[in-house]
């Protein structure tokens, strides 16, 4: 029953989505990246509109190395907020960790556009930019992307 489950349940056995992304954040940001899977799966499972959970969601994703399921989790959370530069930005990095550099810098340019100035956008363009110059794209899914935070 709910009392045997390691979820974020309420009092009804119902899972609390709030509580699930959160304890999944923080699991993500404590490295333990199974748990944070689960618990931002369940949260966007539990409400499928919430734009922030995807990107997180997306975020974990990445980091456990499942490009294209992190793709499409960022993806559904940008359908739901296609004004979030945090999107662009995470749509930018997956896309250069899959081997496509025109594609991210095109992502980037965008969360540039939302959010003119922004120094972690502005580093990434120019990571991936130099990376493309460098490698002709071989070789720059692997690199790591600054500031890879759960936005």
């Amino acid at each position: 029953g709910p009392e045997d489950r390691a979820h974020a349940v309420d009092a009804q056995g119902r899972v609390d989505p709030g509580t699930s992304q959160l304890l999944g954040l923080q699991e993500l940001t404590g490295g333990r990246l199974d748990r944070a899977l689960a618990l931002l799966a369940e949260a966007v499972a539990a409400v499928p509109d919430n734009a922030l959970g995807w990107r997180q969601l997306g975020v974990a994703l990445a980091q456990a190395r499942e490009y294209e399921a992190a793709q499409a989790a960022v993806e559904k959370g940008l359908a739901l907020d296609p004004t979030s530069m945090e999107g662009w930005y995470n749509l930018g990095v997956v896309v250069w960790k899959r081997g496509d550099p025109a594609a991210a810098l095109a992502h980037l340019e965008h969360a540039w556009k939302l959010d003119p100035g922004n120094e972690r956008v502005q580093f990434m363009l120019q990571s991936v930019a130099s990376s493309q110059r460098r490698t002709g794209a071989q070789g720059a899914s692997e690199q790591r992307a600054p500031g890879d935070g759960a936005q």
